[in-house]
């Protein structure tokens, strides 16, 4: 029996902390990741645009947001992350991942502070927005991308490059992401995109489709472009973009990845679907873990010490079953070498539509561990109850 979520709570929490929130949604920075490699593909290393690792390194573009609310800060923030990422890299998918790490960052370079410059709920308002029309006004690879997003992560070079960091700048003021974490954090936002995916499309059906005014792609591919031909001067050298250059042997594992012969990167095993019918458990057992973790840190003000605030309301669990249970959502896990990736696609509209309807009519569940967001959790309750209904109606999907 499908359980009843609640996304509002959720997006709530999310959005009460405007300072951490992302320049670009994570839909909207894999669709960068995409164009880089269509706009520029024959002058970027090979590893980026090859069949067995091109989807990795777009995927990879929205990874870094996996932590930008949990932390630890510097593995989205500092552009000298990436480069401990490469040095470890032992095939080309991870190469392509971590160069999609870097990616993200560069994008966020331009995006922030010069387009999406509002604070709180309009701030992920217009992310939400911008995803939206790229899943259904985009271009035909866009919109499959955006609709199909999965989560990928390469659990063994987080740990790693988080490693080689602390070992740098201070293990007292940073600290290290266990692959058992890495691996948490990765399977847990499988169920964020499964929901993000549902708030899209009732946003489409309740509103966008019918304003086009309301952030239209025109407005904002131009800040696009300057990303994207960003994304392409990192791609050619990262060592430009960071202040570690002075470490010849880290200089010297770096351009490994690009000599010949014997030396060269090992070329990545194409990923293999793996028995995904323990997927969605292992989800739900990764958004329990990360809720508890957040509940424990919680202090006693409004704000979080601590843990993942998305998860830190219990109510998240219940999206996890209420949209990942959705027969519009597909869910399939893949991997090759340390790379696993959990594929949320959706399938049917309509179908989804009536799912989250559903989800917006029930009764509020159990209350979140800050009281005083209550009233910003109920009002966004009532506002997608309303966006619900009007969504089915206008779809035609009772």
């Amino acid at each position: 029996m499908m359980r009843r979520p609640t996304f509002l709570l959720s997006l709530a929490l999310f959005t009460l902390l405007p300072d951490l929130a992302g320049a670009w949604g994570q839909p909207d920075h894999a669709v960068l990741g995409l164009q880089v490699v269509q706009k520029y593909g024959s002058s970027l290393p090979a590893f980026l645009t090859a069949p067995e690792t091109r989807n990795t390194f777009i995927l990879a573009n929205y990874s870094p947001d996996y932590f930008v609310l949990q932390g630890p800060h510097y593995v989205h923030l500092d552009r000298n992350f990436p480069i401990f990422m490469i040095s470890h890299a032992r095939d080309s998918r991870a190469l392509a991942y971590a160069y999609g790490w870097g990616a993200h960052q560069e994008e966020d370079e331009v995006g922030h502070g010069r387009y999406i410059v509002e604070k709180g709920m309009p701030h992920l308002y217009k992310e939400i927005v911008m995803g939206a029309r790229l899943m259904y006004q985009g271009t035909s690879e866009e919109r499959k991308l955006v609709r199909n997003a999965s989560s990928v992560w390469d659990a063994r070079l987080i740990n790693l490059a988080t490693k080689d960091y602390r070992a740098k700048y201070g293990p007292e003021k940073y600290r290290e992401i266990s692959e058992i974490e890495a691996n948490t954090v990765g399977y847990a936002f499988a169920a964020y995109l499964a929901g993000l995916k549902a708030v899209q499309v009732v946003l489409w059906y309740g509103r966008l489709k019918w304003k086009p005014d309301i952030y239209p792609i025109s407005q904002w591919s131009g800040y696009q472009a300057e990303a994207v031909e960003q994304c392409r001067k990192w791609a050619i050298d990262p060592m430009a973009f960071s202040n570690v250059s002075d470490e010849s042997e880290r200089r010297q594992l770096f351009q490994k990845a690009f000599a010949s012969g014997d030396e060269a990167v090992p070329l990545a095993q194409p990923m293999v679907k793996v028995d995904s019918s323990k997927t969605k458990v292992r989800i739900r057992q990764a958004v329990q873990a990360m809720t508890a973790g957040a509940a424990k840190t919680a202090g006693k003000g409004d704000q979080p010490i601590g843990g993942h605030p998305l998860m830190a309301n219990p109510e998240f669990l219940d999206v996890c079953d209420g949209m990942l249970d959705s027969r519009s959502v597909k869910v399939q896990e893949q991997a090759s070498g340390d790379t696993r990736q959990i594929d949320v696609q959706v399938t049917e509209d309509k179908q989804l539509l009536k799912d989250f309807q559903a989800a917006a009519e029930a009764q509020p569940g159990r209350k979140g561990i800050w009281p005083a967001f209550a009233a910003q959790q109920q009002e966004m309750r009532d506002l997608m109850r309303t966006l619900a209904r009007e969504a089915v109606q206008r779809a035609g999907a009772k």
